[in-house]
């Protein structure tokens, strides 16, 4: 679900373009020339999202919504790149994480 949303919103935003989709030791990038965006309105956004998320409905940044909750449950990160005009890079940095625990 979440790569797919990501190559989702990468495809609905790259109008005339490119989309790159890199794969490298556990961290996979999606990189688009399209419209980009704000990414402090982004985050604005995103916290209004989590604080209505018992509501329904679709609307913009709603992938990127789901994309972000599903890391936040598996422990993964999602750093994003972005400038309105200039495109988007979003990296799925879904690593194993590992706990070190004390020797007994």
């Amino acid at each position: 679900i979440a790569i797919g949303n990501l190559l989702r919103n990468a495809a609905e935003n790259t109008y005339d373009g490119t989309i790159a989709v890199q794969l490298k030791e556990g961290v996979l990038s999606v990189t688009d020339s399209g419209e980009g965006f704000d990414t402090a309105q982004a985050a604005r956004h995103y916290l209004s999202l989590l604080r209505n998320s018992t509501r329904t409905g679709i609307g913009k940044g709603l992938g990127l919504f789901l994309v972000r909750r599903i890391c936040e449950r598996f422990q993964w990160t999602l750093p994003l790149e972005s400038m309105p005009t200039l495109g988007t890079c979003a990296r799925l940095d879904f690593r194993v994480q590992t706990v070190q625990y004390p020797s007994a």
